[in-house]
């Protein structure tokens, strides 16, 4: 029983979590476009932090290599494949209605380097290569010395974030001791909700937790079970 509401809480978390990247995505549109001072500084207080919120709460914690491999696949290969096809756009025609001086090797190196200053001929590329570095440190972290081992660093990061000014690095290394604590807390809070029945959201304060995403996912899986409905069909769904 245990086994097949896991199924079901994994399923639904994940489609909730979707929609919420979803919303993300068009929020980074709409920052991009929309000229508004005050709507722009609203979306980037949060809009940018919410997609390591959601990597933190689907963080599973795997060998080293395994993870670097698989983010590698992921993410650096995407972007390497997507910049340097933009690059070629960008030298080729867009360049020719921009106002930029830079060149095409340093076009090429901001690509490599992944440096924010760099990327003149995409900008936006800067957040792949930061992803990346942030969820791969986490998972190191994790691995070298557990959970609250990785948290310790991760509010030693923030802090150096909040008190130092830091240069442009490569990979956006730098910005990773800004988000790097978004992904850790998700992390915590989805760890805290689902390390026993007792402490998922529904049942924190004690009682049946009804008015909770939670709760509901129990409940449905409980009725459906009693008509002999098998939720085995979302044993494929991963994290």
């Amino acid at each position: 029983m245990n086994k097949e509401y896991n199924l079901v809480s994994r399923a639904e978390r994940l489609s909730w979590l979707d929609v919420l990247k979803g919303i993300g995505i068009i929020l980074v549109v709409i920052g991009h476009v929309y000229s508004n001072r005050t709507v722009f500084n609203w979306l980037y207080s949060f809009h940018m932090p919410l997609f390591f919120l959601a990597a933190g709460w689907v963080y599973k914690e795997k060998s080293v290599l395994t993870d670097i491999k698989r983010r590698i696949q992921t993410i650096v290969v995407p972007y390497f494949s997507f910049g340097l096809l933009v690059l070629l756009y960008w030298q080729v025609i867009e360049r020719r209605f921009r106002n930029s001086d830079m060149s095409f090797m340093d076009s090429l190196l901001g690509l490599f380097s992944g440096c924010y200053d760099n990327l003149d001929f995409n900008v936006h590329l800067w957040f792949l290569p930061c992803f990346f570095v942030t969820v791969a440190l986490f998972n190191i972290l994790v691995n070298l010395g557990g959970r609250k081992f990785a948290y310790i660093a991760v509010v030693l990061m923030s802090l150096v974030y909040v008190v130092l000014t830091m240069p442009e690095l490569p990979w956006g290394f730098n910005r990773v001791f800004k988000y790097i604590g978004c992904k850790g807390a998700w992390f915590d809070l989805y760890w805290y909700c689902s390390r026993s029945p007792r402490s998922s959201p529904g049942t924190i304060w004690g009682g049946r937790p009804r008015s909770t995403l939670a709760g509901r996912y129990r409940e449905r899986s409980r009725r459906s079970t009693r008509r002999g409905i098998s939720w085995r069909r979302f044993s494929g769904v991963s994290g």
